[in-house]
């Protein structure tokens, strides 16, 4: 299992609504959780090859003008060159909107 955590300050009211479904659109996220304040979406990948599945969960929520970010990866074997694959591919969505939106993205 792999995590990287990130904050994203200077949002304002509904970036954490765009984020989400940034990641809806844009990430392949399948399920998706969430409250007031806060989300958690998931996309599992299986491959046939290794018989192994991938997880990815994005954690995302909403402190004053800040948004806590952090990102999962786990399954297949722990060692696999995958979790550093998905790892980075999550790191470079949540990125991308943060500069998109002109937000700092500060890894934590």
């Amino acid at each position: 299992m792999r995590v990287r955590s990130f904050e994203l300050s200077g949002t304002q009211d509904g970036d954490l609504r765009k984020l989400h479904d940034h990641l809806l659109e844009s990430g392949g996220f399948e399920f998706r959780a969430g409250g007031s304040g806060f989300f958690v979406v998931v996309r599992e990948r299986f491959v046939a090859a290794t018989g192994s599945a991938f997880a990815q969960m994005i954690m995302a929520a909403r402190e004053d003008d800040t948004i806590n970010v952090d990102v999962v990866v786990a399954g297949g074997r722990p060692d696999a060159d995958r979790h550093l694959a998905d790892l980075q591919r999550a790191t470079d969505l949540v990125r991308g909107f943060a500069e998109r939106h002109q937000l700092s993205a500060l890894d934590i």
